[in-house]
């Protein structure tokens, strides 16, 4: 893509890869944001929550932001089945450039994951009902879930009923912050 050719706000279209294909065969929609001083696009958020069967477990961070980030400075951390304390926490490394993603793996999830994956974590060992949570030098930035929830149904996203269960979430491309 020609970023100099792309109007803020309007759909890009005509976009083409081979590898999508073997992915999805749905229609995939793209739209350039435009990021203001007053806010938005000014930190690291959850962009995508995979939670499949067994392992296939995944979490994608994406850098908004046109700098570069530190990622020592970010701590992704999951509360299981009601704790209120983290029961893993992972203190992320390297640089996320901008308009790149970060992707945290579980260890034994399929090829397809793992090699996309930039790091492995315990942190992926989640299920619906356990609440996801990411801080910037300690600082709350973004959460999916509820810190100390102690159902066991799934949360619901969207008006899905226990929509956080066996799914695959995207954040929608008008989100641009946690």
């Amino acid at each position: 893509l020609d970023e100099e050719t792309l109007a803020e706000d309007e759909p890009i279209s005509g976009v083409m890869a081979e590898i999508c294909a073997e992915i999805s065969t749905n229609f995939v929609q793209i739209q350039k944001l435009f990021c203001s001083d007053s806010g938005g696009c000014t930190d690291l958020f959850i962009s995508e929550y995979v939670e499949g069967n067994s392992n296939n477990k995944a979490l994608e961070l994406y850098n908004p932001t046109p700098f570069p980030v530190d990622l020592s400075e970010y701590t992704i951390s999951t509360f299981n089945n009601g704790n209120t304390t983290p029961t893993n926490q992972d203190l992320l490394q390297g640089t996320l450039n901008p308009g790149e993603v970060y992707v945290i793996s579980h260890g034994q999830a399929s090829a397809f994951i793992t090699n996309e994956a930039d790091n492995t974590s315990n942190t992926t060992w989640f299920n619906g009902n356990d609440a996801i949570a990411l801080y910037h030098n300690g600082v709350l930035i973004d959460i999916m879930g509820v810190i100390g929830y102690t159902g066991d149904a799934s949360f619901d996203v969207n008006g899905v009923t226990e929509g956080m269960s066996e799914h695959t979430l995207v954040r929608n491309p008008l989100i641009n912050g946690g």
